[in-house]
């Protein structure tokens, strides 16, 4: 149940973050929903995969990893990987909003859902 309340989370903002970014460009409503839940699916894992390792975690972590798993995500949407399905950006500075959102998110999402049992930081 917590995996599925961050992929909700998270894919709402990501609808919202691609929404207010002057930098994205969606033809279709479809192609935004798909490319929401795959960055939402990538987003929300990050806090399983620290639970599978028994890493530490702590904000700035997985704060940090949020960062950088968009900014690779949001780079290939840059490059134009996606065109074909209709997204596209008018450059990676005009993206950076949508990182910013996605990312601070992000880690609220892996730090509190699912925290109760604070399996992570034992």
């Amino acid at each position: 149940m917590t995996y599925a309340a961050r992929l909700g989370i998270l894919f709402v903002f990501i609808l919202f973050a691609s929404r207010v970014s002057p930098g994205i460009l969606i033809e279709n409503h479809w192609y935004s929903f798909f490319w929401s839940l795959g960055v939402a699916a990538i987003n929300a894992i990050i806090r399983t995969v620290f639970v599978v390792n028994q890493w530490k975690s702590s904000w700035i972590l997985m704060g940090f990893w949020a960062v950088v798993i968009n900014v690779i995500l949001f780079w290939i949407l840059s490059l134009g990987a996606l065109s074909w399905l209709g997204i596209t950006t008018n450059s990676f500075s005009s993206v950076i909003l949508a990182i910013i959102i996605v990312s601070i998110v992000s880690t609220i999402c892996n730090h509190f859902i699912g925290f109760k049992r604070s399996d992570i930081d034992k």
